[in-house]
C-alpha cells in the first residue's frame, strides 16, 4: 500500500507543478498524502464498525472512537449527514466504533449506489480523519439542521457546480474563503462566497472553471486568469503576511496546507482561526461586530485582540469618528438581536 501511496503522492506533484508550495508542505507533513490518497482517489471506500481486529491489506487508516469522550463529534456529523449512514451505523456510532478507510473497486460507475459510496468517502473521511474537521465539529452549535442547511444554500449551489467542473483530484487547490466560514459556526449568514481556484491545468479548463462564476454570489479567483476585486496575488501574500505574523508569505500556502481548512462536504474552507485574525486585522464595524458575536456564542473560541479605537478611524477609505463607529457596530448586532448597553466598554475590552 506504501508504494501506492507514494505513486500517488507522484502523480500529484505531477499534476500541480505550478504549485512547489505542495512539494514543500507533503515533505513536511508526510502522513497528509495518506490522507489526500483517501479523499482524492478513486476506488476508496468507508465503513463503521464495532470489530477491532480487522485484518486486511487494503485497509489504508483505521482508527477507534470512544463515544464518551467524542460525543459531540459524533452527533454533528451525525446531524450534517445523517442519510450518509445506515440505520446499523447510526445505532453502531452511538457507542464505541471504529471507522476504517480501504481501497476496493466500485461496482457500477454512475449508478446511485456508486454516487451514495463516492459521497460517503468525500463527506465522512474528512470528518473522522481530519485535525481541523473534527475541531470544527467538536465545536460548532446547530440547534436546527433544516435551519442551518437551508442558510447555507449559497454553498450547496455552488457544490453543485464544483462538482459538475471540477474532478475530485483537481480540488486539492480549491479552498472557499472568507465569511461563509461564520454562516457554518452558526454566527450569521454570508453575503457571497469567495472562491480560490488553483487548478492544475487551468488554461485548458478555462471556460469550465469561469462557469462557476455564473453564481451571482460567487466571488471567484483561478490563479493567472481571475483575480478578486482589487486582490491580486501580491496583495493577498501581504494580507496573508500580516495575519499570520509574518509566519507565511504565500497564500497559495493557506490552499494547500491542511492547517489552514476545514471540510464542509467535501469542499475546503478557511478556518475560523485565519478568518478572526482577518477582521482583527481589517477592523470594519462589521468586522468588529462579527468578533463580538463570536465570542458570545462560544467562550472557548480565542478571539483575537484588535487595534483599540481612535478619535477619527479610517477602514475601507472611509472615515468614521468615534461615536460613529461604535453605533455602528451596535446597529449591526442589534441586527443579530444583540444588545448590549455600553458597546464602547465592550470594544474597549476586546482591543489592544
Amino acid at each position: 500500500m506504501e508504494s501506492k501511496i507514494e505513486l500517488f503522492k507522484s502523480k500529484l506533484l505531477k499534476l500541480y507543478k505550478n504549485y512547489s508550495i505542495l512539494d514543500e508542505i507533503l515533505n513536511e507533513k508526510k502522513d497528509y498524502i495518506k490522507f489526500l490518497y483517501c479523499i482524492l482517489n478513486l476506488n476508496i471506500k468507508l465503513i463503521i464498525t464495532k470489530k477491532n481486529n480487522i485484518n486486511d491489506k487494503n485497509i489504508i487508516l483505521s482508527k477507534k472512537f470512544i463515544y464518551s469522550k467524542n460525543k459531540k463529534l459524533i452527533e454533528n456529523i451525525l446531524k450534517i449527514y445523517y442519510k450518509y449512514f445506515d440505520k446499523n451505523e447510526r445505532n453502531i456510532i452511538k457507542n464505541d466504533f471504529n471507522v476504517i478507510i480501504y481501497e476496493e473497486e466500485y461496482n457500477k460507475k454512475g449508478s446511485d449506489e456508486y454516487f451514495r459510496l463516492k459521497n460517503r468517502r468525500d463527506f465522512l473521511i474528512p470528518s473522522f480523519y481530519d485535525e481541523k474537521t473534527i475541531e470544527f465539529l467538536n465545536t460548532v452549535e446547530i440547534e436546527n439542521i433544516d435551519v442551518y442547511k437551508q442558510n447555507n444554500l449559497m454553498f450547496f449551489k455552488l457544490l453543485k457546480k464544483l462538482r459538475e467542473n471540477i474532478k475530485t483530484i483537481d480540488r486539492l487547490g480549491v479552498l472557499i474563503d472568507g465569511s461563509i466560514i461564520l454562516n457554518l459556526y452558526n454566527i450569521r449568514k454570508n453575503n457571497d462566497l469567495d472562491l480560490a481556484v488553483l487548478h492544475p491545468n487551468a488554461k485548458e479548463n478555462r471556460e469550465k472553471l469561469l462557469n462557476i462564476n455564473e453564481l451571482e454570489f460567487v466571488d471567484l479567483y483561478i490563479d493567472k486568469i481571475l483575480e478578486w476585486d482589487g486582490e491580486n496575488k501580491e496583495t493577498l501574500d501581504k494580507q496573508t503576511k500580516e495575519i499570520t505574523e509574518n509566519l507565511i508569505d504565500d497564500y497559495f500556502r493557506i490552499i494547500f496546507d491542511p492547517d489552514y481548512s476545514i471540510y464542509f462536504y467535501g469542499i475546503k474552507v478557511i478556518i475560523l482561526d485565519y478568518d478572526l485574525k482577518y477582521r482583527a486585522l481589517r477592523r470594519y464595524p462589521k468586522n468588529v461586530a462579527d468578533l463580538i458575536l463570536i465570542e458570545r456564542k462560544y467562550k472557548n473560541i480565542k478571539i483575537p485582540k484588535f487595534k483599540c479605537l481612535e478619535n477619527n478611524i479610517n477602514v475601507n477609505n472611509k472615515i468614521y469618528n468615534k461615536n460613529k463607529f461604535i453605533k455602528t457596530v451596535k446597529f449591526y448586532l442589534r441586527k443579530k438581536g444583540i444588545f448590549i448597553e455600553n458597546i464602547e466598554n465592550k470594544i474597549n475590552k476586546m482591543c489592544i
